[in-house]
């Protein structure tokens, strides 16, 4: 778990309107390597390497150089020694393999080495089919239901898509732009309901080893160019992106989601993220990503 702990004034007011502050020490622990590394195998390794600083401060993290980062596979054999390009990133030409767990060692003079093991899932995530509703109350709004075909371990998984956006016309020059999509749901397998929100994430607690359906809803489109226009046209290439993350990995997005949805409540109680990395903080996850085009019907 994250290794800060956060400093606060309680004020506590009296019913009369009396205000008694309480002021808590807050000591400074000692520096600690961050180490953030998401991997998967269509690319290699390269870890971010940085400095902890006190929970306080709201500068920037200190890159760190000179480092020595190795990697070992599951027996302990070293595969490859990091190189650091731009300051406080390292790369290698090694790609992860599905299915398999890899460790890594961080170790720089005035820091306590950090270590940590994390994996590849074995295998990709699996859309069976899908449908696509047109919504009649909106031109741009439509419904989507994917048929999600899970494995019987533990699985865990993120939902994203993105759209390709061409508008065109006699009057105007061809435009070409992509951005996500804001999905929502009711479905009870992102726990609660989901309102715009860009990256879904779920387990398979409610569907393992079977196929499950999910429904979302989202807007594709511009609204510059609608189906009534005279001026120009628009064309939107849809695509569907289903992430399958190690425990970790999900564990780490699942908490840094959740304080972020907390952080400006000033009444709610702080959610530590999760982080996998001994004798320092950060993250080291994989995953693989599976990408299915969806077509969506025309007006």
């Amino acid at each position: 778990m994250m290794r800060k702990i956060v400093g606060m004034l309680i004020s506590v007011t009296c019913l009369w309107g009396c205000e008694n502050v309480v002021q808590l020490d807050v000591p400074n622990k000692e520096n600690q390597l961050v180490v953030n590394s998401l991997f998967h195998p269509d690319s290699t390794f390269g870890v971010s390497l940085s400095q902890s600083q006190f929970v306080l401060d709201n500068g920037e993290f200190k890159k760190v150089s000179g480092a020595t980062v190795k990697l070992t596979d599951e027996e302990g054999d070293e595969l490859t020694t990091m190189q650091e390009g731009e300051s406080g990133i390292y790369t290698s030409d090694l790609k992860p393999q599905s299915g398999r767990s890899y460790q890594i060692k961080v170790s720089k003079e005035g820091f306590p080495s950090a270590t940590a093991t994390g994996n590849v899932p074995a295998d990709s995530a699996m859309m069976t089919k899908y449908e696509v509703k047109r919504n009649s109350s909106s031109q741009r709004f439509i419904n989507l239901s994917i048929w999600l075909d899970d494995s019987n371990s533990e699985d865990y998984y993120q939902l994203y898509g993105k759209q390709k956006i061409t508008l065109y016309g006699e009057e105007i020059d061809t435009t070409t732009y992509e951005h996500e999509l804001f999905f929502s749901s009711d479905d009870p397998v992102f726990g609660e309901e989901v309102n715009g929100q860009r990256r879904l994430l779920l387990d398979d607690v409610l569907f393992n080893g079977k196929t499950y359906k999910i429904n979302l809803s989202t807007t594709v489109g511009s609204t510059q160019c609608s189906p009534m226009s005279e001026i120009c046209d628009q064309e939107t290439e849809v695509i569907l992106y289903i992430r399958k993350l190690s425990e970790a990995y999900f564990k780490y997005m699942e908490t840094l989601s959740l304080q972020d949805n907390l952080s400006e409540n000033p009444f709610a109680e702080p959610v530590p993220v999760y982080d996998n990395i001994e004798n320092g903080v950060g993250i080291f996850g994989g995953y693989k990503v599976s990408e299915y085009p969806i077509e969506v019907p025309e007006n």
